[in-house]
């Protein structure tokens, strides 16, 4: 089976909540939920065909009231995002709750919200996990902001699992009916609802706080990997090549701009569930460092038995005659399968400069010292740390 026998004490897997503009005063409310529908309990997850959706002035935080939902459909999250594997068994499946709402934005805007705890007891990335429940809201903004606005909605259903060791490629894209410009980022998803309380009725009030992470874990690493979780600010295309198994929560938020004005956002909430899978071939490479150079060398680590390159040598070093940007394809096959990886390398002239540092991730208050990693190509270098 995809997960060991005590992999989901609880069910939550993510969620998130948008709407739709239909006309003066009335929306569409569309809230997703995603469960583990494997592991999870069947009491917990029949509880969870009915949602408490609750509604706050935006600037006040009152509360203003709260309907109970039945829901809507039920779908499987089964796309699988790799070629040429076994697929192992796995159930995720997503809630889906719609309807018609009269709100009435004001001046204010309005906060709608939805809790429920708890998360799966064995996620590796925030501590006490089976205690931490999840907020799903979206604000739908003043009139004096905006009036007619609809929020983004995702275009595709999260991955069910990401395989160890294996480039994943995947689109968190939104689609946005009113043209308006999108920008995604991962960030902490929020908390919400209580082992005692895990179905708040009403919601509590906002504002929400975030769910603690875990260290070495945080907002810039919320999963180890070879290639760390990232996502493309423009597109929404999100990258990982992890190296540990587990559960990792994340969020990817979508921040919404029209003429250059921010006015609203959304996100998904996720569980990232990494596992060691089977595959017939896979396809995966390395690129070793550049050093003011034109010569590049390439790590294999394709996987499989019997397979063919495209090139046909395993771990080649090649000259590159220009500068430049170069896109980099590895091609691998076997009598079973084929499959195919991209990546793109940058070849820089010998008197090319770059600034670049890391931080610790400590956060405190007194006498804190961080530590500040040069990563330079020049001779000198001057540093401003912003306190004078």
């Amino acid at each position: 089976s995809l997960f060991t026998i005590n992999l989901f004490a609880t069910h939550i897997v993510g969620g998130s909540m948008t709407y739709e503009y239909l006309r003066k005063d009335t929306f569409r409310i569309n809230l997703y939920i995603y469960i583990d529908c494997q592991n999870g309990s069947p009491s917990a997850i029949r509880d969870d065909r009915i949602a408490n959706i609750s509604y706050f002035d935006a600037v006040t935080n009152q509360f203003l009231e709260n309907d109970q939902l039945t829901v809507l459909s039920e779908k499987n999250v089964s796309e699988v995002n790799y070629k040429c594997l076994k697929v192992p068994n796995a159930c995720v499946k997503q809630f889906f709750f719609s309807y018609k709402k009269v709100i009435n934005p004001g001046k204010n805007g309005v906060i709608v919200s939805f809790q429920r705890c708890c998360r799966n007891n064995t996620v590796s990335n925030i501590t006490n996990p089976s205690t931490t429940g999840a907020t799903f809201f979206v604000k739908i903004p003043p009139i004096s902001t905006i009036e007619g606005n609809s929020s983004p909605e995702f275009k595709k259903l999260p991955p069910n699992f990401i395989c160890n060791n294996a480039p994943l490629v995947f689109d968190q894209s939104a689609i946005d009916k009113d043209g308006d410009s999108l920008r995604y980022s991962i960030v902490i998803p929020f908390s919400g609802g209580t082992s005692l309380n895990s179905r708040p009725i009403p919601a509590t009030n906002p504002p929400y706080g975030k769910i603690l992470m875990k260290s070495p874990f945080n907002s810039k690493n919320m999963m180890n990997g070879s290639i760390s979780l990232q996502i493309d600010p423009k597109t929404g295309v999100l990258k990982v090549t992890p190296d540990q198994t587990g559960q990792f929560v994340m969020a990817v938020l979508v921040e919404e701009f029209r003429n250059g004005q921010k006015i609203g956002e959304v996100f998904r909430d996720y569980q990232l569930n990494v596992i060691d899978c089977q595959f017939t071939v896979l396809a995966n490479f390395e690129i070793f460092p550049i050093n003011c150079n034109r010569q590049v060398n390439f790590l294999d680590k394709s996987l499989g038995d019997n397979i063919k390159y495209y090139w046909d040598f395993q771990n080649p070093t090649w000259d590159y005659e220009n500068f430049g940007d170069y896109k980099v394809a590895l091609i691998v096959k076997n009598n079973a399968c084929n499959d195919t990886i991209y990546r793109t390398i940058s070849i820089d002239k010998p008197d090319t400069i770059s600034s670049n540092f890391s931080l610790s991730s400590n956060l405190g208050c007194d006498s804190l010292t961080i530590f500040i990693a040069n990563q330079l190509n020049v001779d000198s270098f001057l540093w401003n740390f912003g306190d004078g």
